[in-house]
C-alpha cells in the first residue's frame, strides 16, 4: 500500500515538473517568436495578424496544426510566414502555445 503511494506520488511530481517545463518552454517560444507579429499580449494592432489572446486552446492548437505540412501533404492553411513559423514545432509545443 505504501509502495503504490510513493510510486502514484512519484509520478506525480514528474508530471508536474515536466508539465512546468512545457509552460517554461511555451513561454519562451511565444516570447521570442509569436510576440513579434501578434503582440506580447496576444493582442495585435496590426490588422494583417490576428489577435490571439482570449481565444480557446483547442482553437489555437487547431490553428497552429493547420499550419503545418505533414506526411509530406500540403497544410490544411497556407501561409508562407505561419508554415515556417511551425515547422520545427512539435504537437506538445503547440498544445503548450496554445494552453499559453
Amino acid at each position: 500500500m505504501i509502495r503504490a503511494l510513493v510510486c502514484g506520488a512519484a509520478a506525480a511530481v514528474f508530471a508536474a515538473q515536466a508539465q512546468a517545463q512545457d509552460v517554461a518552454k511555451a513561454q519562451s517560444i511565444a516570447n521570442q517568436v509569436c510576440a513579434a507579429c501578434h503582440a506580447p499580449d496576444g493582442n495585435s494592432i496590426a490588422p494583417a495578424n490576428p489577435k490571439i489572446a482570449g481565444q480557446i486552446p483547442e482553437y489555437l492548437h487547431k490553428q497552429l496544426v493547420d499550419f503545418k505540412a505533414q506526411g509530406g501533404k500540403k497544410p490544411a492553411r497556407e501561409s508562407p510566414i505561419m508554415m515556417g513559423m511551425v515547422a520545427n514545432l512539435s504537437d506538445a509545443d503547440m498544445k503548450g502555445l496554445a494552453a499559453f
